[in-house]
């Protein structure tokens, strides 16, 4: 049985658990959730119209208390400069058909704001390890207690400073040379 099958199997015996259904997958709750989500008919999938796209501009501006006129991607610098964290949840039951994490890629390529995992392949920060990719990672938050928002990034970036951390012995030098036994 794939992954997709077994999340849906767990879904309808457990329910919408996620916090559950993450520890017989090995994923986080939300990673649960928002493939669920995909794969889900409840949800409109695919290129906006440019009815649905005005309208998260609206909301996104009224959460953020901007001017109606607010340019999304001056308002995403501030978003980025003052670590400020936009409910994606509460946008996508404003929107209806669209699920969290669209309305979060939607932000993302109207704004220029990356995605967390595009920041740490291998790259530190210059600001002592909360770079600018932690900090967008906080933007999303999570629909119930489960995993934190920023754990998968945490993850990446843990392992971005492990791997940057170690240095290997040249092994040449540990070798003996035939002359030296």
């Amino acid at each position: 049985m794939g992954e997709a099958a077994l999340l849906s199997d767990l879904v309808q015996r457990m329910g919408k658990k996620w916090s559950a259904i993450q520890t017989k997958l090995n994923r986080s709750a939300d990673s649960c959730r928002d493939k669920y989500r995909e794969m889900s008919d409840d949800f409109i999938k695919g290129r906006w119209r440019e009815q649905e796209t005005e309208l998260l501009k609206r909301y996104i501006r009224e959460q953020l208390n901007a001017e109606p006129t607010a340019d999304m991607k001056e308002l995403g610098k501030q978003v980025e400069e003052q670590g400020i964290q936009i409910p994606w949840s509460t946008i996508s039951k404003r929107m209806g058909k669209r699920s969290r994490l669209s309305c979060f890629k939607k932000w993302q390529k109207m704004t220029g704001v990356l995605s967390p995992s595009d920041d740490y392949a291998g790259k530190s920060s210059k600001d002592g390890g909360e770079g600018p990719a932690l900090k967008r990672a906080k933007l999303e938050q999570p629909e119930e207690a489960s995993a934190p928002a920023d754990y998968d990034v945490y993850n990446a970036k843990m392992a971005a400073e492990t791997v940057e951390a170690v240095e290997l012995p040249d092994t040449d030098a540990l070798v003996p040379t035939v002359r030296e036994i």
